[in-house]
């Protein structure tokens, strides 16, 4: 989590033992409790039941460096309409999508992939942050997350293709879908094997009880 007025923070021993009680609670409900970083640093020494990393609506990799070691030069981007580099983080899919897949296999080797989910919204086009090709780049992205063996994938949806493709491509974790979602289109995802879980956010900031 990245600190600021409106988002809690988890960057410190402090953030870390005010957390473990609201943790506690949460596990005496039988719940699960993952905390979403923005910048994947001191992942480990935790009191959730795993991560999920942030990389949405723009949020770049360049939080991540500290992790990894070494300096940010310019933004490791997946996304070609952005990524302008020529040197190893640059060009082809492979190139761009290194830097994410490094930190996502960073964050498993520390606390285990077991514990890992991925946030990503690779159709959005937020602050002309795109890619020419977001099919391609999402299933690549898919098949490399499969094979790193991290628990779930959670993508926003865009409603002009299907995911199937990009769900063949992650087939040994738990594909989260996203976005605009009512009761029976989420349960029509889930029966067609689209998705294995369905998430609302907006729905339930406005309403804690809109699917009854």
């Amino acid at each position: 989590m990245q600190g600021s007025l409106i988002h809690l923070s988890f960057g410190k021993k402090g953030h870390v033992e005010a957390w473990k009680p609201i943790a506690s609670a949460i596990h005496e409900k039988e719940g699960i409790f993952f905390c979403q970083l923005w910048h994947a640093r001191r992942v480990s020494n935790y009191c959730f039941d795993g991560v999920e990393i942030h990389r949405g609506n723009g949020h770049s990799e360049h939080g991540s460096t500290q992790l990894l070691g070494g300096p940010m030069t310019r933004a490791r981007t997946k996304k070609d309409k952005v990524n302008d580099r020529d040197d190893k983080y640059g060009g082809n899919l492979e190139n761009r999508c290194r830097f994410l897949l490094q930190v996502v296999k960073a964050v498993a080797d520390e606390i285990g992939a077991n514990k890992v989910g991925v946030w990503l919204s690779l159709f959005a086009d937020y602050n002309d942050y795109e890619d020419s090709d977001p099919q391609a780049l999402s299933i690549y992205v898919a098949q490399s997350f499969n094979e790193l063996g991290i628990l779930y994938y959670h993508m926003i949806e865009p409603r002009m293709i299907t995911l199937l493709p990009i769900r063949k491509g992650f087939n040994k974790g738990t594909f989260i879908v996203a976005g605009g979602y009512n009761r029976s289109v989420g349960n029509e995802a889930i029966s067609n094997t689209t998705a294995n879980l369905v998430t609302y956010g907006c729905l339930f900031l406005a309403n804690p009880y809109p699917l009854k």
